[in-house]
């Protein structure tokens, strides 16, 4: 599976860029999460449930992704010589990734975020 990984980088790079490494990426652990899913029914049954879950993350992740893919053509972002401007713009799309990921899984209900928080705080 991995191997097929270190191919669809390659050939996503050659497409999308340096963005083509997260697209791959997020690509082959999709797979291998489905196929993970997919063989565990047999040792805790039905996966309806968790399917779903897993869809909505996905979907949630996939919508993230196109909405950063049109920022960025739509306003032609790159990289510039000044250290100060490409931090600026490192925080401000880090900013806007974080939100907008967080918006969706809090609307499709599938953010676990402040259900982490709180079983590290327990421990």
């Amino acid at each position: 599976m991995f191997i097929s990984g270190i191919l669809i980088n390659i050939f996503a790079v050659k497409i999308f860029g340096y963005y083509g490494i997260s697209i791959a990426n997020f690509f082959v652990t999709s797979v291998y999460a489905s196929l993970l899913l997919y063989n565990s029914r047999f040792i805790f049954g039905k996966y309806k449930a968790e399917a779903k879950i897993l869809f909505k993350i996905l979907l949630s992740g996939f919508i993230t992704l196109s909405i950063m893919y049109l920022i960025k053509i739509e306003f032609k972002i790159e990289a510039s010589e000044e250290i100060m401007q490409n931090i600026k713009n490192l925080a401000i799309y880090c900013s806007i990734i974080g939100i907008t990921y967080f918006a969706l899984t809090y609307f499709l209900r599938v953010n676990y975020f402040l259900d982490f928080i709180s079983m590290i705080k327990r421990k």
